[in-house]
């Protein structure tokens, strides 16, 4: 009786463990075959002299000096990126500072404020 018993044990660990196992295995092939959804971002400005930080997930991808409006700046995405575009006034006049961040051709956030001497316009947002 102690023999059933303990096969009866092993035969129900071996079912529950192939379970577990298997239905993990088709959780991770349920993944693979979801494409990423494209999260293409551009960051737009709109000034006559601006300095420009620019970060992804929360890293400086890069600082650039004396910019107007016809500067942009254009990467792929992941889900939970941290974007982040701050323009700050570098003309010497008071001005309207514009920022600009568009997800796949969409505004995701803009800010524009008028902007004295060193006054600055600053934009956060989160991939989704």
């Amino acid at each position: 009786m102690k023999t059933n018993k303990s096969i009866l044990n092993i035969i129900l660990a071996v079912t529950i463990s192939g379970l577990v196992i298997s239905g993990c295995k088709k959780k991770d092939e349920e993944e693979l075959s979801v494409p990423p959804i494209p999260r293409h971002v551009t960051y737009r400005i709109i000034c006559s002299d601006c300095s420009v930080f620019y970060y992804k997930a929360e890293m400086v991808q890069g600082t650039e000096y004396n910019q107007n409006s016809t500067w942009s700046y254009s990467f792929d995405g992941v889900k939970g990126d941290v974007v982040q575009l701050v323009a700050y006034n570098t003309s010497g006049t008071p001005q309207a500072v514009s920022a600009t961040i568009m997800l796949n051709n969409d505004t995701l956030v803009s800010r524009t404020n008028y902007c004295p001497i060193s006054g600055y316009s600053f934009i956060r947002d989160t991939l989704k």
